[in-house]
């Protein structure tokens, strides 16, 4: 019997790269999937797209309502999902055709993994490839198993996520911890014994744009995702999670230098993030410049991804 999956999308303002995503997913090699797309409080054309495909497929759900998030919208959904696995996608990105058939195959194949994500393209706004990600999760169970003693952070791609309902709803779904709902999500799983394990196989398009640009520069945000990293370690060590206030106020405590650091941390890795996406809007004045600010900042870190990416080009 083949298993039902359910299939969740969050759009918000997404008209511009919503039907092609909507597209992605209804090619699907395996056809068994309910496709649940959330309109969180769209004020653009997000909805009146969602209705134009779902007049052509009932597979697709939708709900709609005022916006309150990504984490917030998916646990509102997640009591009436009928699926045995529940898989992600963004509202921008592109499945490959084959992505849920291979990832059921796998949770399938293997019943003490709970959780799998896979390899990205990165596509620019025109949808060409200008480089890949890696962010699958672990390699074997083994790893995953010994990730919470190790001190590791899950991470993978949250747009290539499928897992076990059973799984997501155990640990109570998603916390409101934006811009890093996903991060906090993974590792509360594999500290309750749930396993992720990566196929390594490029099964979504992950799209980098100009709006990412702006998200990648914010100060808060990066402090928000250091607060999720620090609530984590604070949960294996036994200590209680700190509100964002009270970690704000440890930041604040921390001295001059430290600050310096983790200032000059947070802006070379939006400086070389910012110009790979600039060399795919062919902005090379901007892309010269910010490769220039990242190297100056964070010189090991750019020369290591920059092997990388030619490596796996």
């Amino acid at each position: 019997m083949s298993d039902l999956v359910s299939i969740v999308m969050s759009a918000y303002n997404a008209e511009k790269y919503l039907a092609e995503a909507i597209e992605s997913v209804l090619a699907q090699t395996y056809p068994h999937f309910e496709f649940v797309i959330i309109n969180d409080g769209s004020k653009d054309r997000t909805l009146e797209i969602i209705k134009q495909y779902q007049a052509k497929d009932e597979r697709i759900i939708i709900d709609d309502h005022e916006n309150m998030g990504m984490a917030n919208s998916c646990n509102r959904i997640l009591p009436t999902l009928k699926g045995k696995f529940v898989a992600r996608i963004d509202a921008d990105d592109v499945m490959m055709p084959e992505r849920i058939e291979k990832q059921v195959k796998f949770l399938q194949e293997n019943p003490e993994v709970d959780m799998t994500s896979c390899y990205c393209h990165l596509i620019n706004a025109k949808g060409k490839k200008v480089g890949v990600q890696h962010l699958m999760g672990f390699k074997s169970i083994e790893e995953s198993k010994q990730a919470v003693e190790k001190g590791i952070i899950a991470i993978c791609a949250h747009t290539g996520f499928m897992c076990r309902k059973e799984a997501l709803e155990g640990v109570g779904g998603y916390r409101n911890r934006w811009p890093s709902d996903d991060t906090d999500l993974f590792n509360r799983m594999i500290e309750k014994g749930y396993v992720l394990v990566g196929i390594p196989e490029y099964l979504m398009k992950y799209r980098v744009h100009s709006q990412s640009i702006m998200a990648s520069t914010d100060m808060k945000r990066a402090l928000a995702s250091e607060w999720v990293s620090s609530s984590i370690y604070r949960r294996r060590k036994g200590l209680p999670e700190q509100s964002f206030e009270e970690f704000m106020q440890t930041v604040q405590q921390e001295g001059f230098f430290k600050n310096l650091y983790r200032k000059r941390k947070h802006y070379g890795y939006a400086f070389y993030r910012n110009a790979g996406i600039n060399y795919s809007l062919k902005d090379y004045p901007k892309f010269f410049i910010q490769s220039l600010l990242a190297v100056l900042l964070i010189p090991g870190f750019v020369f290591k991804k920059v092997l990388f990416q030619l490596k796996n080009k």
